[in-house]
């Protein structure tokens, strides 16, 4: 992340993501369960709390399948 945010904030999300040929956008609302600051910035650990069970299904996709 650019910009610091609270533990326990809420996010609304938008994730881009490549698949195969193509890059796709998720829309969801995540919950901040912990946040760091490193040198490019910050890093934070998000719970999803709204996702569509697709866009939920096609990161599952990315992520067992090495997508990533």
């Amino acid at each position: 992340l650019s910009n610091n945010v609270d533990q326990g904030e809420i996010l609304d999300l938008v994730i881009t993501l490549p698949v195969e040929h193509e890059v796709i956008t998720i829309n969801a609302r995540g919950l901040v369960k912990w946040i760091k600051k490193n040198k490019e910035g910050y890093l934070a650990g998000i719970e999803f709390i709204k996702i569509s069970e697709t866009d939920l299904a096609v990161i599952q996709k990315l992520i067992d399948t090495d997508g990533f």
